[in-house]
């Protein structure tokens, strides 16, 4: 079963109170089945993190999924940091799903020819 475990930190809602714009969710104790996948999330290797079949955030960062990722998912992502917020440092474990998105505009996928 594909899992994951989210939390917001106590230190990232001292950081959020300043800076907004740079609220995120760390990423925690992924099952081995999604490891991989997502210690090689980048800018440019970005993905759909589906949340138990609820919940679709993007990301693009293998500790975290971060608010200015998530133009698409804006209103998910801001519920899901408001439910975890209540609970710092608390770890709340989802099953979830990866998918491939596609590249930015005007990048080339990961392992292309430049």
């Amino acid at each position: 079963m594909t899992e994951i475990s989210l939390v917001v930190t106590r230190a990232e809602v001292a950081h959020a109170e300043t800076h907004p714009k740079e609220r995120q969710i760390a990423i925690r104790s992924p099952s081995a089945d999604v490891q991989r996948a997502l210690g090689a999330l980048s800018s440019t290797n970005r993905m759909h993190l589906r949340l138990g079949d609820f919940v679709t955030l993007d990301a693009a960062d293998p500790g975290a999924v971060w608010l200015a990722h998530n133009d698409h998912h804006r209103q998910a992502f801001e519920a899901l940091y408001a439910l975890l917020a209540t609970k710092p440092d608390r770890e709340m474990r989802f099953l979830c799903d990866l998918s491939p998105l596609p590249p930015v505009a005007g990048e080339k996928p990961p392992g292309t020819a430049p």
